[in-house]
């Protein structure tokens, strides 16, 4: 009669294996970011976004020096389904490629797995993102503005400048930028 055999199984616990690439960018931290005087607000930044995405090696059982492209295409993706803006995307993108910078100039890896992986292109209209004021906001204004006889005005370059409350009222007869 066979004998049946039980064998216990344990599960493996991954070890993230980062000291030296932490090492290699504390020195480019500290040396070469903004030549060796960055802000600690910058160094702040960068910190917190490798720490994140070396949790994220971890728990997706990634070693960082041996991460391939497709790997930072789906944290890309990750990084996308937990709702950050492309201009954030952009930054933590930039972060872990200066930080792979650092192992590939300290002869820790051959290529940066991050040259090519863009952050995404921001979705939707940009007119989307234009605001006006609608007709009541300008009426307010307006009212509050013919109670002195200047005023500041928003100019479509983004600087402001002084001018007469008659230039609000010539504004508003014309109707540019005011109201839908």
């Amino acid at each position: 009669m066979d004998r049946l055999t039980t064998t216990s199984t344990t599960a493996t616990t991954f070890v993230l294996d980062a000291n030296e690439l932490i090492r290699v960018f504390t020195n480019f931290l500290q040396f070469d970011v903004a030549s060796g005087g960055a802000s600690a607000e910058t160094i702040r930044t960068y910190w917190c976004e490798v720490r994140q995405y070396l949790l994220w090696c971890r728990v997706n059982q990634l070693q960082p020096l041996t991460v391939t492209r497709d790997a930072i295409k789906i944290y890309r993706y990750y990084l996308v389904e937990q709702k950050y803006q492309p201009a954030t995307i952009s930054l933590k993108l930039t972060t872990i490629s200066r930080m792979y910078d650092a192992a590939m100039e300290y002869g820790l890896i051959s290529q940066n797995p991050v040259w090519g992986v863009k952050a995404p292109k921001r979705r939707g209209d940009p007119a989307d993102s234009i605001t006006y004021l609608t007709a009541a906001e300008a009426e307010t204004l307006l009212q509050d503005v013919s109670h002195s006889k200047w005023g500041i005005v928003a100019t479509s370059s983004g600087f402001t400048r002084s001018c007469r409350s008659q230039d609000y009222s010539d504004l508003y007869a014309c109707g540019r930028s005011v109201g839908q």
